[in-house]
């Protein structure tokens, strides 16, 4: 079965896709991602902000539903919007920062070539954080409830604070994000070498890059949920009458509200979300770079 999964790519003497075909990928892998992880992160951010008033995921599932369906996609035109934008720079700047530091996806042979590799995943979660907090800021605002669309809470946010009002939370954003792209990608490539038993045999094998991909975003939102936690209390904070004062007072006041297990509010949801999610773009990734090349 594996065998009949197996996409050869077309040998035209390039291993590697260009800037723009690497960019366009992405883009479209990203926007599939969005879509398939969208109604579980909805989920996701409610039981995160409502302070004990879901008893499990079936029961915030439920009534989210009675809310109607659109609601599992409240702030999706939003984060679909940017979505392509978003993966096309995770990728893209990866892909910079990796020539950079000298790295070379088919030579990782010593210890420093993969800490490289985690630098520049750490590298690019601080380009990220620029990008994804103020889309973040607005999705939290829409899914929580507290905002009917994204261009209203947007507007709410910069008339009362100015541009800062879109960047709250963004140093919890830019620890989540380089938390999590540090090991992502090391991850993905550590796994996928497992599976394929080689280092690069030129084909795209489907099922490993499923597995690999969805490895590896599980992996990255365990280590990070308790941070994605304070960064979604924090943005879901009221703007005029703020609960928190930083990011400590919100993690001690949290932590006095339901100990340690408060902050892995959602891991089931999460990581049932990632699984597909991160399949899916590796999936989408590999079979167009198979197609382009």
């Amino acid at each position: 079965m594996t065998e009949e999964l197996l996409v050869a790519t077309t040998p035209n003497g390039r291993s590697e896709l260009s800037a723009h075909e690497h960019v366009a990928s992405a883009s479209f892998a990203g926007v599939l991602g969005c879509c398939v992880g969208f109604p579980f992160d909805t989920v996701k951010v409610r039981m995160q902000t409502s302070n004990g008033a879901y008893s499990g995921i079936m029961d915030c599932t439920q009534k989210t539903y009675r809310e109607g369906i659109r609601r599992f996609y409240g702030g999706l035109s939003a984060q679909i919007s940017v979505a392509a934008f978003l993966q096309s720079v995770i990728f893209g700047s990866n892909r910079v920062f990796n020539n950079i530091l000298g790295v070379d996806k088919n030579n990782l042979r010593h210890y420093s070539d993969w800490s490289r590799m985690w630098i520049s995943g750490v590298m690019t979660g601080v380009c990220i954080s620029l990008i994804a907090t103020p889309t973040e800021q607005v999705k939290v605002m829409v899914q929580s409830g507290k905002s009917k669309s994204p261009w209203i809470s947007a507007s709410k946010l910069y008339s009362n604070l100015g541009l800062k009002g879109l960047y709250r939370g963004w140093i919890t954003t830019a620890a989540r994000e380089t938390l999590y792209y540090g090991p992502y990608f090391v991850v993905y490539e550590s796994v996928r070498r497992f599976l394929t038993g080689s280092k690069n045999d030129g084909q795209v094998h489907l099922i490993q890059s499923m597995l690999s991909g969805g490895i590896a975003g599980c992996a990255g939102w365990f280590v990070i949920l308790p941070t994605d936690y304070i960064k979604t209390r924090m943005q879901n904070d009221s703007v005029t009458n703020p609960q928190y004062k930083g990011i400590w007072d919100c993690a001690k006041q949290s932590y006095k509200s339901g100990g340690v297990r408060v902050f892995y509010t959602g891991l089931t949801l999460t990581l049932l979300r990632a699984f597909p999610v991160h399949s899916t773009v590796f999936i989408t990734m590999e079979t167009l770079k198979s197609l382009i090349l």
